[in-house]
């Protein structure tokens, strides 16, 4: 039997594998796929357990600038001061 660490590298390097998965609506649905894909011993809980701790943590640099509205490599010149006359 493979663990849901091993089951989940298994679905990010195959795209059936990923499409499967946008199939699945429920859990009875999900603990089908788990158990014919070699991951019957793992519990819709456990695996729901794993994928959300994956996503918990600190994120990159470009992933919180991202969030936060972005960026921009360009930068615009300084304006003249007669822009900024009342």
């Amino acid at each position: 039997m493979k663990t849901v660490e091993e089951f989940i590298k298994e679905i990010e390097n195959s795209e059936a594998l990923r499409n499967e998965m946008k199939a699945i609506k429920d859990n009875d649905a999900l603990t089908a796929f788990l158990k014919n894909h070699g991951c019957g011993d793992a519990s819709v809980k456990e695996y729901m357990d794993y994928v959300t701790s994956m996503s918990e943590g600190e994120i990159s640099d470009n992933d919180a600038k991202a969030a936060a509205g972005g960026y921009t490599s360009y930068i615009a010149p300084e304006a003249p001061e007669q822009h900024f006359r009342l």
